[in-house]
C-alpha cells in the first residue's frame, strides 16, 4: 500500500458496518480519508478509537448521498480544503 501513502479517499456510509472499516484500515494504511456519512458524530467517534497518526488522516463530512446538492457540495469542499 505505499503507492497509496497520502493519497486521498472517500468513503461513503463511514459512520458503520462496511464503510466504517474501510475507513478505518485505509487511515491505518496512510491514506487521508474523507469518511463521508449522514451522522457526523460517528464518524468521529470512529475517529477517535484510531491510534497514532491515523486519527489525523481520517477526516468527518455530514453527507446524504441520496441528494445530490449535498453531494456537489461536500466534493466541492474535498477539493478546497485536499
Amino acid at each position: 500500500m505505499d503507492r497509496w501513502q497520502g493519497k486521498i479517499a472517500v468513503v461513503t456510509g463511514a459512520s458503520s458496518g462496511i464503510g466504517a472499516a474501510t475507513a478505518k484500515a485505509l487511515a491505518n494504511a496512510g491514506m487521508v480519508v474523507i469518511g463521508l456519512a449522514r451522522r457526523i458524530e460517528r464518524v468521529e467517534a470512529l475517529k477517535a478509537d484510531l491510534e497514532g497518526s491515523a486519527k489525523d488522516r481520517l477526516h468527518a463530512a455530514k453527507c446524504d448521498v441520496s441528494k445530490e446538492e449535498e453531494i456537489l457540495q461536500t466534493f466541492r469542499w474535498i477539493e478546497e480544503q485536499y
